[in-house]
């Protein structure tokens, strides 16, 4: 058993030093999906189940999950909490995908702030909601979201 250890050890290194060995493992594609894709497609398929959330929280459990990948997936399950009636909840990842904002792209930024907006106009936080829609307007001029959703305060 030991020695089958040690011999399969071996192998393993020679094969990582061979350029062949490297090139090969560049081109390794692993197929399946993985929670973090898990929570996206919930999103995209407008589902708001709790297994939905429980893929998007067990994705974030990874020590390993990419920064950018992390903040997409706290949007995604803020989005799932926002359909559920679960402000408290969806805020807070809101600001965990906005504490990562130097990992999300400015139109992912965008949302961030959206759907915190969404969150604190639940919650009653009314002007915090309103700087929120007005930031994620300024962020994605190209999305209209945060614009309709402007339109609807009255600032005094």
């Amino acid at each position: 058993m030991r020695l089958t250890q040690i011999t399969c050890a071996s192998l393993a290194l020679a094969m990582l030093a061979t350029p062949l060995a490297a090139a090969h493992a560049r081109r390794t594609v692993i197929v399946g999906m993985s929670p973090a894709t898990d929570c996206y497609r919930a999103v995209t398929e407008r589902r708001q189940d709790g297994n939905s959330i429980d893929k998007c929280t067990l994705a974030l459990t990874d020590d390993f999950l990419p920064r950018e990948t992390r903040a997409a997936t706290y949007i995604n399950r803020s989005v799932l909490h926002l359909r559920r009636h679960e402000s408290r909840l969806a805020l807070g990842d809101a600001n965990n995908a906005i504490d990562l904002q130097g990992a999300l792209s400015q139109d992912d930024s965008a949302r961030a702030y959206f759907y915190r907006a969404s969150a604190n106009e639940d919650l009653g936080n009314t002007r915090a909601a309103y700087e929120d829609y007005r930031h994620a307007a300024e962020l994605s001029p190209a999305w209209t979201a945060p614009r309709t959703e402007l339109a609807r305060f009255q600032v005094r």
